[in-house]
């Protein structure tokens, strides 16, 4: 939604009961930028922000701090299994926490390095396909008392229901909220 306002729409959000956000801070892939984090934060938002970027370099975590953020986005496709252990050490130490995403069976190795959330994207980054069933395939490879969080592809209530009842307890459900003018 090109219209929507980063000072407006993720008060909204928060006004209207969301535990938490997640602010797109990529520019090149979605048009994201950490100012929106700021905006957020100006307009008088007090929930945890994620810093949602392909985060592939340290000084990447310190911008989200900077920004004003609560939490990052580790992707675990994108980077071995040492950057992903470094990078959650470095954003424990300036006080960030860590959603883990991963999608693959291979991805959920990932795990073992203790992040603070573990987010299962259902959209394969490959090609972009939604399948909520990879959240109920793969939550059994996650820690039982991790926080688990499912990740694109929920628009129907009666999957979060669904979700919820299996284990889960966040849910990543921007792109149906963005898509809504009213």
């Amino acid at each position: 939604n090109k219209e929507a306002s980063p000072s407006i729409v993720p008060k909204s959000y928060q006004d209207y009961g969301a535990a938490a956000l997640s602010i797109l801070t990529d520019t090149h892939f979605f048009g994201g930028t950490g100012v929106n984090i700021r905006s957020a934060r100006l307009s008088k938002v007090i929930i945890p922000i994620l810093y949602k970027n392909f985060i592939v370099d340290e000084y990447q975590i310190y911008q989200a701090r900077l920004t004003g953020a609560s939490a990052i986005l580790l992707i675990a496709a994108c980077l071995t299994k040492e950057q992903c252990r470094d990078y959650i050490e470095k954003a424990h130490e300036i006080d960030l926490e860590v959603l883990l995403e991963m999608h693959t069976e291979e991805d959920t190795e990932y795990a073992e390095l203790g992040p603070d959330m573990y987010g299962v994207n259902n959209r394969n980054l490959g090609t972009f396909e939604t399948d909520v069933n990879n959240s109920l395939q793969l939550i059994s490879r996650l820690p039982v008392d991790g926080v688990k969080v499912s990740e694109s592809g929920i628009s129907d209530p009666a999957v979060v229901k669904q979700l919820r009842d299996c284990g889960y307890r966040g849910f990543l459900i921007g792109e149906n909220f963005m898509k809504e003018t009213t």
